[in-house]
């Protein structure tokens, strides 16, 4: 969150959060860009990210983003005053993720 104005939408989200009464906790998921371009044509991706779909146009930002001064991941402490946990989920499955997510922040587990 090196940007300010990324800065002032996710703080003004967590205080919407927070306001009402949510405990806040930062998941932020860090990938290759190998990775990353795998991921971007899965079929639940392009299923549920319809900016995803065209996936040449998307390649190609993805592939800019790594060229460029965009900082893509904090690599460290956020300036925030919430729990923040940086996960590599390159080798990970969805489930694998969400497992370790669940229980660093020690959420509950559903019954499904």
């Amino acid at each position: 969150l090196a940007n300010a104005n990324d800065l002032a939408f996710v703080s003004q989200a967590c205080q919407t959060f927070e306001n009402a009464g949510a405990e806040i906790a930062l998941v932020e998921l860090k990938a290759t860009l190998d990775q990353r371009l795998v991921r971007n044509r899965s079929g639940s991706r392009l299923r549920e990210k319809p900016s995803k779909r065209d996936v040449e146009q998307s390649e190609k930002y993805l592939l800019s983003l790594e060229n460029s001064a965009h900082q893509l991941n904090s690599n460290g402490p956020l300036p925030l005053p919430y729990r923040h946990m940086l996960l590599d989920n390159t080798h990970l499955s969805v489930a694998e993720a969400a497992n370790a997510i669940i229980t660093e922040l020690g959420l509950p587990r559903s019954v499904a």
